[in-house]
């Protein structure tokens, strides 16, 4: 059985901030608790340390609105495969301050629609480092779409010319 004080095996524990009753302070839940019944005050008074436990399922249920509660520490804090479940209705919800703990191993993790929903405001809080992770992300994303394109050229012959396709465009060689 799970309850305040109870360890259930293989689990992760914290005390929710206003969880609970009593002289405890809150409640400890087990890591498989139900992360989207938390509210803003709960998710906000969360140690940033305890958002290292988050999966990517446990941000995409959580809803929208509550993301501001986010602070920078706590963003920090998340790993990139977290980061991976971030919606871009979630980022666009998330306030710019927040966006100072972004690092650079995360900001490949978010997909291009999350990217596309940042602010003005959240990308100037985005530490040097980590635009230029962006940056890179966004060239190596480039290169990769070019050699795509190569890849899914075609080669045939026609009479003794050489035709290459490539996506709609037609070159003769």
């Amino acid at each position: 059985t799970s309850g305040p004080g109870t360890t259930v095996p293989g689990s992760t524990t914290f005390t929710v901030p206003g969880s609970g009753g009593g002289s405890s302070g809150g409640s400890s839940l087990p890591g498989g608790l139900d992360i989207s019944k938390l509210t803003g005050g709960q998710l906000s008074g969360l140690d940033p340390s305890k958002f290292s436990n988050f999966s990517a399922n446990d941000i995409k249920s959580l809803a929208p609105a509550l993301m501001s509660s986010f602070s920078a520490d706590q963003l920090k804090n998340l790993d990139p495969s977290a980061i991976a479940g971030m919606a871009a209705s979630q980022v666009a919800k998330l306030k710019p301050d927040s966006f100072a703990g972004i690092t650079a191993d995360q900001i490949d993790s978010f997909s291009k629609q999350a990217i596309s929903a940042f602010t003005s405001g959240q990308f100037a809080k985005l530490a040097p480092d980590v635009v230029a992770a962006l940056d890179e992300a966004a060239e190596a994303l480039d290169q990769s779409v070019a050699q795509a394109r190569i890849r899914r050229a075609q080669r045939f012959s026609v009479g003794d010319r050489i035709v290459v396709l490539v996506d709609a465009e037609h070159r003769e060689v």
